[in-house]
């Protein structure tokens, strides 16, 4: 899947922003599973290079605050929590943006090797992460017919659909939310899926040692599951609504 992003006229106005991913639903469960002790030197080598920040309580620095609802604002601790208590909409991580903003700077980024945990400090783990070490860091690529009629200076569409290991924007979020699966110390996650989250799920889950179980629709598509089975997932197929 691409993704299309419009380059700012001032980049210097840009600042920090949130990405965010959209579609699916998934969750951890199950009993907790070995917790990472202390820092992994060969791990954070492989995925950090020798720019990583400094070990902190068994992990990389942390700059989350708490948890926040999207709707109503009420705060929670970070601990394993989806949908607001009050209103059920999505929780989001807050985190010190200024703390961040402070710290990190381009030239601590750039030597980094080429996945999404070179952006590790925008990230919502306190430790090391699990899965990902090829994840991310897709070509942008120049889109100048379409610039031309929207009448912008510059359209970039970056290239998904070569993320790793399954080929879609879905690795990106499922390498994150893993990863603090096993953080939170589960060993089996879940998802409900119609192809590409089932298939990140499984991929990642198979990588990180972990248990999964995936809901799909009873007639979906044999095609869309292939993949999902190859990576020895338990698949569940469920009759009727999908939602």
């Amino acid at each position: 899947m691409a993704r299309t992003v419009a380059r700012e006229s001032n980049p210097s106005a840009a600042g920090l922003s949130r990405m965010r991913d959209s579609g699916g639903r998934a969750s951890g469960t199950g009993t907790p599973a070995r917790q990472p002790t202390g820092c992994r030197p060969a791990l954070r080598e492989r995925l950090y290079g020798h720019f990583s920040a400094p070990c902190k309580d068994g992990g990389a620095v942390s700059y989350m605050v708490h948890l926040k609802c999207r709707e109503c604002e009420r705060t929670y601790p970070l601990e394993p929590l989806a949908a607001c208590e009050e209103c059920w909409a999505p929780l989001e991580v807050v985190y010190d943006y200024g703390r961040l903003w402070a710290d990190l700077r381009r030239e601590d980024i750039a030597p980094r090797p080429a996945n999404m945990w070179r952006y590790r400090e925008l990230l919502p783990l306190k430790g090391e992460p699990w899965v990902g070490q090829q994840t991310g860091f897709t070509p942008l690529l120049t889109a100048s017919n379409l610039a031309r009629a929207l009448g912008a200076r510059e359209i970039y569409v970056k290239n998904d659909a070569v993320n790793h290991p399954t080929l879609s924007f879905k690795d990106r979020v499922v390498a994150v939310a893993l990863s603090k699966a096993r953080e939170f110390g589960y060993d089996t996650v879940g998802c409900s899926s119609t192809g590409n989250l089932a298939n990140a799920v499984a991929a990642q889950a198979a990588s990180a040692g972990l248990r999964s179980f995936i809901f799909v629709p009873a007639d979906l598509e044999t095609e869309k599951i292939i993949g999902t089975q190859i990576y020895g997932a338990t698949l569940v197929k469920i009759r009727g609504n999908y939602d």
